[in-house]
């Protein structure tokens, strides 16, 4: 085992978290509050500990010790912030714990209750972690520090595994350049159409990393009833942060037609317009609401869940079981591959229905049918049509699974299914069951759902691969 690289890669990393909790400690006393001492010295603690890994000399990661890292890494994150959270504010540590993990994980579900009158640092620290983790800090730790990526480069591999550019260095300094254009882009909109600077700081950080946590108990509600112009600009950017970063990086560039060219972006934006027309019916038929309301509601809440953000209008709690139905299907599917979002991802909804439209043909052909599986044009093999499959059912069983736990505490099935759903998809919606309240078995449910959803459950495939090499090398002996 490779003990010096884990933990350089895992000083390295924890460095990021470190610069970025030191952030909050410039924000409190611009409105008059004392410095959150328990972010500045963790912030400290974890730069200067960064600092001293630099002349640690490593080897290079293997995969198996990049996948301990990439796991190690979301919970070490949420330690550390759960700890300088639990030491500013009046909150326990399980929800303070809790917190963490939806904001790294770019989730959005919270037990925190008066957002309205908490600490700016700590209301601002819950979208920096949206809007670190949503990207990822190994992204941030390749750009900021040049050694990572000699022994890290497989743990951004591991999270991101696509390259734009002739190097994985210049790819994520390139999705970070687009990545931070759009939050500056999408701040000044914010703040032309009716924000305030820090509704707008907040909100663009967590709108176009679909994270979806607000300053408000109420949420971006809030800001709707306030300001309702901001509802074009917030839903377009949330469309946005769930498309492809290789997309979004030719799009920037002037390759204006690389979106209509891409079969997944045109399925995935077929799925938005069909999926907000029926929510947005059933708002109006099933939960009453008339024309205008349930037309807002219902597109907004459906890009909101298919584009894994978790920001809402109206209450989810209120509506009808057919509409959070509807919600738990865009949440099950989300994003985009290779974006900010969550779920199983348009692709592999595309390799399913594209294989599963070959399968219909050969069953009907009185001639054998040799035929490629493509996708815009390139063929895609059987492994990465088998992975996409396997993927697909383990996200459906795993919230099956969670479902049952969940309803076991007394709530509904449905509410438990788009609760466990909204975790697995890493969405924010909720259907009222997480609270500060709440059972601690329903939290730690979430929790590890939260953490499996955000690293598509390289977790198990960790643990059974692992298994399966040790049942390979007996049978070999």
């Amino acid at each position: 085992m490779n003990v010096k690289g884990l933990v350089k890669a895992l000083l390295s990393i924890l460095g990021v978290i470190g610069f970025l909790m030191l952030i909050p400690t410039i924000i409190d006393p611009l409105y008059g509050y004392s410095v959150p001492m328990a972010f500045l010295y963790l912030g400290i603690i974890a730069v200067l500990l960064s600092v001293a890994s630099a002349f640690i000399e490593a080897e290079p990661l293997t995969v198996t010790e990049s996948m301990v890292v990439a796991n190690l890494t979301w919970i070490l994150s949420s330690i550390i912030s759960a700890t300088a959270l639990y030491r500013t504010i009046e909150v326990s540590f399980i929800d303070a714990f809790f917190e963490s993990v939806s904001g790294f994980t770019g989730t959005g579900l919270t037990v925190f209750r008066n957002l309205d009158y908490m600490r700016p640092s700590v209301l601002i620290w819950r979208s920096i972690m949206q809007w670190s983790g949503e990207l990822g800090i190994v992204v941030f730790a390749i750009v900021i520090f040049p050694y990572f990526y000699r022994i890290g480069l497989r743990v951004y591999v591991a999270e991101r595994p696509f390259k734009l550019e002739a190097s994985f260095y210049r790819t994520a300094v390139e999705i970070l350049k687009v990545y931070s254009i759009l939050t500056a882009i999408g701040f000044l909109i914010y703040f032309y159409t009716g924000m305030t600077i820090f509704e707008s700081t907040s909100l663009i950080m967590t709108t176009i990393a679909t994270g979806g946590m607000s300053p408000y108990d109420h949420g971006y509600e809030v800001v709707f009833e306030r300001s309702p112009a901001t509802y074009i600009p917030v839903m377009v950017f949330m469309f946005i942060g769930a498309l492809n970063f290789s997309l979004l990086v030719r799009v920037y560039k002037g390759e204006l037609g690389a979106l209509k060219k891409s079969e997944e972006f045109r399925l995935y934006f077929s799925i938005a317009i069909i999926m907000s027309f029926l929510v947005a019916s059933s708002c109006i038929l099933n939960d009453k609401h008339d024309l205008w309301r349930g037309f807002i509601s219902g597109f907004f809440n459906n890009v909101s869940a298919l584009s894994t953000t978790g920001f809402n209008i109206g209450s989810i709690l209120a509506l009808s079981d057919t509409t959070k139905v509807l919600l738990t299907v865009s949440m099950f599917i989300g994003a985009m591959s290779f974006s900010t979002g969550g779920g199983i991802k348009a692709l592999r909804l595309l390799i399913f229905i594209k294989r599963f439209k070959l399968w219909l043909l050969k069953v009907v052909s009185p001639t054998p049918i040799k035929k490629a599986l493509t996708i815009d044009g390139v063929q895609i093999d059987e492994d990465e049509v088998s992975n996409a499959l396997v993927f697909i059912v383990l996200h459906a069983l795993v919230a099956l699974i969670g479902a049952l736990i969940v309803s076991s505490q007394g709530y509904s099935f449905v509410d438990s299914l788009f609760e466990v759903v909204s975790a697995i998809s890493c969405v924010g919606l909720s259907s009222g069951i997480t609270s500060s309240t709440a059972p601690i078995g329903v939290k730690a449910t979430l929790i590890t759902l939260m953490l499996l959803g955000r690293l598509e459950y390289i977790q198990i495939a960790s643990i059974m691969g692992y298994f399966a090499w040790r049942k390979t090398m007996k049978g070999a002996v």
